[in-house]
C-alpha cells in the first residue's frame, strides 16, 4: 500500500489556495455590488424617479439626498475642501454605519453622484468640496460647464 499522505496534503492546499481565492471574488462582487446600489439611488435622487424605493430620504435645502449624501454636504458646508479619509470619519462620527462595506468606497460613490448634481466637485485626487451656490445657479443642468469649470 502506497503513502498518500503527501498527496492529500497537496491536494489540502490546493482546495485552500482555491477557497481563498473565491472568497477574495466574492469579497470583490459585494463591494461591486454595494457601488453599483450607491450610484442607483443617487441616479434615482438626481433625476427623481417616482418610483423610488429608498428609505430615510431627507432634504437638504430642497433637495432630497440620502442619509449618506446629507451627512456629506453637512459634512462640506464650510466650504472647506476634506478628502474621503476624512469625510468617511466625519460620517461614521454622525452615527453613519458603513456595516461590513467599504467607507471609502461608499463615500466616494456618494460624493461622484453629488457631483452629478453639481453640489459638490473634486478638487483633486479623494479631496471634495462643496460647490459654491453662485457657481451651481450659473450652470444649467443640461449644459456642459464652462471650460476651466469643473
Amino acid at each position: 500500500m502506497k503513502d498518500i499522505r503527501n498527496e492529500l496534503t497537496e491536494r489540502l492546499i490546493a482546495v485552500k489556495d482555491e477557497r481563498d481565492k473565491l472568497q477574495k471574488r466574492l469579497q470583490h462582487l459585494s463591494d461591486k455590488e454595494e457601488t453599483l446600489r450607491t450610484l442607483l439611488e443617487e441616479e434615482e435622487l438626481h433625476f427623481g424617479n417616482k418610483q423610488l424605493s429608498l428609505s430615510g430620504i431627507a432634504t437638504f435645502r430642497g433637495e432630497r439626498h440620502t442619509p449618506l449624501a446629507s451627512s456629506l454636504l453637512d459634512a462640506l458646508a464650510d466650504g472647506q475642501p476634506r478628502d474621503v479619509r476624512q469625510l468617511a470619519a466625519l460620517v461614521r462620527t454622525q452615527g453613519y454605519d458603513f456595516g461590513a462595506k467599504n467607507p471609502g468606497r461608499v463615500v466616494h460613490f456618494a460624493l461622484v453622484g453629488l457631483k452629478q448634481a453639481k453640489t459638490v466637485e473634486s478638487i483633486g485626487p479623494g479631496v471634495w468640496r462643496k460647490v459654491q451656490t453662485q457657481k451651481r445657479d450659473q450652470e444649467s443642468p443640461n449644459q456642459l460647464p464652462k471650460p476651466g469649470n469643473k
